[in-house]
């Protein structure tokens, strides 16, 4: 017994001692030295060299969604107009300033791109557990308003969202009805395609009534 709990305090020493000075397993790859990878204009202003990038200008803005006011924020790309408009729909996470980079960088392919902060419309936090359909009633008039902003072309908009931004885009296509007169696409990366209000059994096997009647083109990304 006192050799077992000699190893054991040894052990418990080594741990912290190690992890101060070396891990047990190390990996130097060249890519992390060299960071060949990295692009600041990439990240910071979304250029790209191919296809041809737009600076961009960001304002705020807001619009009425009933008797809620909803703070937005504006993206125009800087030159000769008008501009396919696009509606970005943050997700759980709202919007920070990891989140505005998104619809930045859609602003500089060439779009307008509105992106309305729900969250703060209704004094919501980030990260909520529960979900607000009235959420959704502000993304549909988010897209009313992109529609009647200057320096725009088409009487359609493409909506991109990103997590639970995903089931409020697909609730305001679907169950507020602007899918057939304002919209012409929907893409989604990682969308939450179910009522996060549901049962964690309809999270794991079922998907969002919702789904089957979206009817627009639509480009989902999964992984």
């Amino acid at each position: 017994m006192k050799y077992l709990a000699a190893c054991l305090s040894l052990l418990l020493l080594a741990g912290p001692l190690g992890a101060a000075h070396e891990p047990w397993v190390t990996h130097a790859y060249p890519q992390d030295r060299t960071q060949w990878w990295w692009d600041d204009g990439w990240w910071d202003d979304g250029r790209l060299d191919r296809p041809d990038s737009y600076p961009v200008r960001m304002e705020r803005t807001s619009y009425r969604s009933g008797d809620t006011e909803v703070p937005a924020f504006l993206f125009r790309p800087e030159g000769d107009g008008p501009f396919l408009p696009v509606l970005f729909q943050h997700g759980r996470r709202g919007l920070d300033e990891l989140t505005l980079q998104l619809p930045k960088r859609l602003a500089a392919r060439g779009f307008v791109v509105l992106a309305p902060d729900v969250f703060s419309g209704r004094f919501v936090e980030k990260y909520p557990i529960e979900h607000d359909p009235q959420l959704d009633a502000d993304v549909a008039a988010g897209i009313d308003a992109l529609l009647r902003l200057p320096g725009i072309r088409g009487q359609r908009s493409c909506v991109v969202s990103h997590t639970r931004g995903g089931y409020m885009a697909l609730r305001a296509l679907v169950t507020h009805g602007r899918q057939e007169a304002a919209v012409a696409c929907y893409v989604g990366y990682y969308p939450h395609w179910q009522d996060p209000n549901a049962a964690e059994p309809m999270q794991v096997y079922r998907f969002a009534p919702e789904v089957e009647g979206l009817t627009l083109p639509a480009l989902v990304f999964l992984g």
